[in-house]
């Protein structure tokens, strides 16, 4: 984007961007699937697990919470090809 082109009063670039209006129902798709992956571990987990967590643990699922953040927001990136952790 050329500076010329930015505008302050540009509601529409600022709030919604230059996405096409399909990339939206594909973050709500995206957002859905990894709520229902985190709902689904945690129910797995079980409300003892969390009570036992301590804060290095919490840390590590702040931080794992904040990587799968960007493939949901990112227009170029496959949400599933993200969630896979590599030792």
């Amino acid at each position: 984007m050329k500076p010329e082109e930015i505008h302050l009063n540009d509601w529409v670039r600022i709030l919604i961007g230059e996405v096409p209006g399909t990339y939206f129902i594909e973050i709500v798709i995206r957002i859905a699937f990894v709520y229902l992956l985190l709902s689904v571990s945690m129910r797995l987990m079980g409300k003892r697990m969390a009570a036992q967590m301590n804060r290095n643990e919490l840390a590590a699922q702040v931080s794992l919470a904040a990587a799968i953040g960007m493939p949901v927001w990112r227009p170029t990136g496959a949400c599933c090809r993200r969630l896979s952790l590599h030792s």
